[in-house]
């Protein structure tokens, strides 16, 4: 459990640093432009979400965690949004270690559940 959320926390963070790099002007453009239509993207979506972060970061940033592609995409909006890197740290480990904490107690269930032929967990 504490590995997989080391391992989750550095790749929230170098997103989150990948996130610094572009503001929204940047992604606007990138929106407006054919690959960016190709990926579903728009200047008014990417405007509609960066004016969420601001007002939902912290629980968007924990609750994310729970969700399987939102889960390592919510690092972005975080830096591009300059969101505290601390009270990011800390939501991103208190959502995945709730989550990994949550996958191992379901674990032993499943083992009961299987045939005895199965294979283990």
């Amino acid at each position: 459990m504490i590995a997989s959320t080391i391992g989750a926390f550095i790749s929230a963070v170098t997103l989150y640093w990948v996130g610094t790099f572009f503001d929204q002007d940047r992604l606007s453009r990138f929106a407006a432009s054919k690959v960016g239509r190709r990926f579903g993207l728009s200047p008014e979506k990417i405007t509609k979400t960066e004016n969420y972060f601001n007002s939902h970061g912290r629980p968007a940033t924990f609750f994310g965690r729970f969700i399987p592609v939102v889960r390592s995409l919510i690092s972005l909006p975080a830096g591009m949004s300059r969101f505290s890197l601390a009270r990011f740290s800390f939501y991103t480990i208190l959502g995945h270690g709730n989550l990994e904490h949550g996958l191992d107690l379901r674990r032993p269930l499943c083992r009961q559940c299987l045939p005895a032929s199965g294979p283990g967990i």
